[in-house]
């Protein structure tokens, strides 16, 4: 009985201290002005379906949409950025990189880095611009009339639904990223983990990186902002303004949110 007793005195002791761990971690993160603060809209925050919701009884969470152009110019292949080359991965500290070795990357584990997030910037409008061109390419010779309207939509989807935060730079010093890219509500600095691989481009292999995880990604909606969300329906015809800042471990959370209009 006594080691029984004994026991379940140290396990309530563990998770005591692991929540007394936690939580100041976010009383840490929230302390001092946010390293950067966004402001985000249902095209870069994704309400969860309802059946998912159902299923999670501790409160609700956005998902964190976002996204890069690949070599193909192609928006919706965010893991594989075309910036993400073999000298960035050097600089990220790579080093068995064989382009001509397809097995290569499996001796190398992935590293995390920090990821430079930006909203509505050039990378987003580059995107709408190369669509827009591919658009016009396929108007002005014989298309298969399923591969134009493809990028039709694609292209009404880029201007009106997609989300505009875009990977654009990646790095290992806070300080010397904040300096390329100041603007702290246009540019969110978070932690992201890389990898890479061979890849066959123009008929040669070439090493490109992509991005395996961004931690984060699902953000708590505060009890006290809730109550509007829980009654939209998901079915993307939302609107709504949510202000989420970054803190000192880089991490987000919700100041505030807004329903703006619903159908």
């Amino acid at each position: 009985m006594n080691s029984t007793r004994t026991l379940l005195l140290i396990t309530a002791g563990i998770v005591i201290a692991v929540n007394a761990f936690v939580l100041a971690g976010v009383v840490w993160n929230r302390s001092d002005t946010p390293e950067s603060q966004l402001s985000l809209s249902q095209r870069e925050l994704h309400l969860p379906s309802r059946s998912r919701h159902a299923e999670e009884n501790s409160g609700l969470a956005l998902e964190l949409q976002w996204s890069a152009l690949d070599y193909e110019a192609n928006p919706y292949n965010a893991r594989t950025p075309v910036w993400l080359d073999q000298n960035k991965l050097r600089s990220l500290g790579f080093s068995k990189l064989d382009p001509d070795d397809t097995r290569a990357h499996r001796r190398e584990s992935p590293r995390e880095v920090l990821l430079v997030l930006e909203l509505a910037g050039p990378a987003y409008h580059a995107a709408v611009q190369q669509a827009e061109k591919k658009l016009a390419e396929l108007q002005a010779k014989p298309a298969k009339s399923d591969v134009l309207e493809s990028w039709e939509r694609r292209l009404t989807s880029l201007k009106n639904k997609d989300s505009r935060l875009y990977a654009v730079d990646a790095g290992l010093d806070l300080d010397a990223l904040r300096q390329r890219y100041q603007d702290r509500q246009q540019y969110a600095i978070v932690p992201a983990l890389i990898g890479w691989n061979s890849r066959l481009v123009n008929k040669r292999f070439t090493t490109q990186g992509h991005i395996r995880n961004l931690p984060g990604k699902q953000i708590n909606l505060p009890s006290e902002l809730r109550a509007p969300f829980e009654k939209l329906s998901d079915n993307n015809l939302n609107q709504y303004q949510v202000e989420v800042a970054f803190g000192q471990r880089l991490e987000p959370w919700i100041i505030s949110a807004k329903v703006t209009a619903k159908p």
